[in-house]
């Protein structure tokens, strides 16, 4: 009886605590502004970049902007305006111009992933009002190959926050490690200016 007893108020625990489903997470916020800390390592070289990002979907606009290089990484400022069709990159304030096609890309999780079984997760404690709660994803492409990545919702959770991504592929060998700091929806004054030398 006292088995009994155990088991059934195991199973109206989990009854009254479902785990919750991991939302589609399919973009992020139309806009926002944020840093990127990357560690990747391909050609047999290791590059590590602090980067400001300014993202906004309605203008179909993204730049990325070096604040930060060590290792083989050299300074880079890209400005990407998908309105147009136009690409501004500039290394080590040497510009290059060139075209960029398709659809700005909305940051969200990638359409072919697979929401981690074990649904919510809080990063800093287990405690609901004191960590952050993510959903993680895992997938692979042919684009980054094998990948696995972390979102936390805002709002009704159609939209996320990127926190942390990582990719590998094989052949060639190559693997990031992207993370995603300070996310706001607010962006800089003149977000979106030329970068040096273009």
């Amino acid at each position: 009886m006292k088995y009994f007893a155990v088991v059934v108020a195991a199973l109206l625990f989990v009854a009254a605590n479902p785990i919750k489903a991991a939302p589609a997470c399919g973009t992020t916020p139309p806009q926002w502004t944020g840093y990127v800390y990357e560690i990747s390592f391909a050609d047999a070289k290791l590059a590590l970049r602090i980067s400001q990002a300014n993202y906004d979907r309605n203008a179909k606009k993204l730049k990325i902007s070096d604040v930060d290089v060590k290792e083989s990484a050299q300074k880079t400022i890209s400005l990407f305006d998908y309105s147009t069709g136009n690409s501004y990159v500039s290394v080590e304030g040497q510009c290059t111009k060139g075209n960029v096609t398709g659809d700005i890309p909305n940051f969200g999780v990638p359409s072919d992933a697979t929401a981690e079984p074990g649904g919510a997760k809080y990063l800093g404690s287990s405690l609901p009002n004191l960590g952050v709660l993510v959903y993680e994803y895992y997938g692979s492409n042919s684009v980054d190959g094998d990948y696995y990545v972390t979102y936390t919702p805002v709002g009704d959770g159609t939209a996320c926050v990127p926190i942390l991504r990582s990719t590998l592929t094989v052949s060639p060998l190559k693997e990031a490690i992207i993370e995603y700091t300070n996310i706001t929806t607010t962006l800089p004054s003149d977000p979106f200016s030329m970068p040096p030398g273009c």
